[in-house]
């Protein structure tokens, strides 16, 4: 079986995922393979965005980029026309070389924009109210005010459905905490099998 885990920055998708992964699924973190991409792309996203968006290292600073495209729409699908193609086939390809008994699951902000969710048997999306998700951004990600704004209005349209797929949906509420997350879960996964 493979799930897909979807939601809004800051919502708790990774909450969910920890709990999934104890429940014995295999995770695709997607913003994990986003970070890859980054350095499978670097030489690409340079030449359009420029060096400016270089560490002292070299490598891509992720702030640095995060700052220039989370604040234009514009700029963010040029970057995502670069990185998108090869996160998809990142999971594709661990999605094919699975075990047909592994569980798995697609941890993904964009599972219904980059079409995961047509890889999944269902969904499970994790919300969470805007004020509560905009105070764990700032203790979590200690950001600039700006910017934290600048990610939450990127995901403004962001929604869990998908044109012509008929996926089943399931809402997590991630606000009374990480107990109430894990038993709603179980409720989710005891429905599915």
């Amino acid at each position: 079986m493979v799930l897909g885990l979807a939601g809004k920055y800051c919502a708790g998708k990774n909450l969910a995922a920890t709990i999934l992964k104890e429940q014995g699924y295999s995770i695709i973190d997607v913003d994990a393979l986003g970070h890859e991409a980054l350095a499978a792309c670097r030489e690409a996203i340079v030449s359009r965005f420029g060096a400016d968006i270089l560490s002292s290292a070299g490598d891509i600073d992720r702030k640095k980029l995060g700052t220039r495209v989370f604040g234009d729409p514009e700029e963010l699908a040029a970057l995502e026309s670069l990185v998108h193609p090869w996160m998809i086939q990142q999971v594709e390809t661990r999605l094919l070389e699975k075990d047909p008994s592994d569980r798995m699951v697609i941890n993904a902000a964009l599972l219904f924009p980059l079409g995961f969710d047509s890889l999944c048997q269902a969904v499970i999306w994790v919300r969470s109210p805007f004020f509560l998700r905009f105070f764990r951004a700032l203790r979590r990600d200690k950001l600039k005010l700006k910017d934290i704004i600048r990610r939450f209005r990127s995901q403004r349209k962001l929604s869990p459905q998908s044109p012509g797929n008929h996926v089943d949906i399931y809402y997590i509420d991630n606000t009374r905490g990480p107990e109430k997350v894990h038993r709603d879960l179980c409720r989710v996964l005891a429905r599915l099998y």
